[in-house]
């Protein structure tokens, strides 16, 4: 099977499953069921568990490689998540600009919730979770999509954040424990410094922009993991013009739709 194949949440991989217990997709790359979740593992690591609650975990097993950020892309460009490298260290983005290092056991929340705008809030993940906090009183984000997340937030800022930081958001994760939303905005409102949040969310910006030059396209990378990607897939021999990847315009269309399918979102004239 080609790894285009890989599915993208629990309900594919079980369909892919079925009856199987485990199941090759992809080049040493197969899927196992495990209890209510299924593994995607790569050679001997589980980079991707689908949970039956739909959230899904990331984590790399200490492998840093290309195939690895591969498998994990196939699944989160599906909900909006884009694993890159840079300056050899690992990120994982959203389109709306909000922007991680990179941790085993990342995860994406069940039910693809709205992810606030990174540009809106200050302190990071903090103010993030304000936003999720938010999300779940108007309804649009289902309560064990804030705990998950905050989870590995409390996590990760017990080891690596400052005390203040981590204090406030092990708080936060208390009253959503407890039911307590209103408690956990107002800790949250108070470490970000932000009493409102924008109600008119903007557009995210493309991963690409396609200029039109005639009988040549400029196919130009609006983003970290946009600019990777072509500096790992186009051939050496590829002309570029001020950061721009050229193209013929007839190759533009079917470029267009392979960037679309790998999960970017593309903008400008095609």
């Amino acid at each position: 099977m080609h790894r285009r194949n890989i599915p993208t949440t629990y309900t594919e991989a079980r369909e892919t499953l079925n009856p199987r217990a485990e199941r090759t997709i992809a080049n040493n790359t197969r899927l196992r069921l495990h209890g209510s979740s299924i593994g995607l593992i790569l050679h001997s690591t589980e980079v991707v568990t689908f949970n039956a609650d739909g959230s899904i975990v990331l984590r790399t097993g200490g492998y840093h490689t290309t195939t690895t950020k591969d498998r994990l892309n196939r699944v989160a460009r599906a909900h909006g998540w884009s694993v890159y490298a840079k300056a050899r260290e690992w990120f994982i983005s959203h389109r709306s600009g909000t922007v991680f290092e990179f941790e085993d056991g990342f995860t994406i929340p069940a039910d693809g919730p709205k992810v606030p705008d990174a540009r809106e809030w200050k302190d990071g993940e903090v103010g993030y979770c304000l936003g999720l906090v938010r999300a779940r009183g108007n309804g649009s984000v289902p309560r064990s999509a804030v705990e998950s997340y905050l989870k590995v937030q409390v996590a990760s800022a017990t080891r690596e954040k400052a005390h203040s930081i981590a204090a406030d958001l092990a708080r936060a994760a208390f009253y959503v424990g407890q039911d307590k939303w209103a408690e956990a905005e107002n800790v949250l409102c108070t470490a970000c410094g932000l009493a409102t949040i924008a109600e008119q969310p903007k557009e995210p910006a493309p991963d690409f922009t396609v200029e039109n030059h005639g009988t040549i396209f400029l196919v130009r990378p609006q983003s970290d993991p946009a600019r990777e990607h072509l500096e790992e897939n186009v051939d050496e021999s590829a002309q570029w013009f001020g950061g721009a990847l050229a193209v013929e315009h007839r190759c533009i269309l079917n470029l267009v739709a392979l960037l679309r399918e790998e999960g970017f979102a593309v903008g400008g004239a095609a």
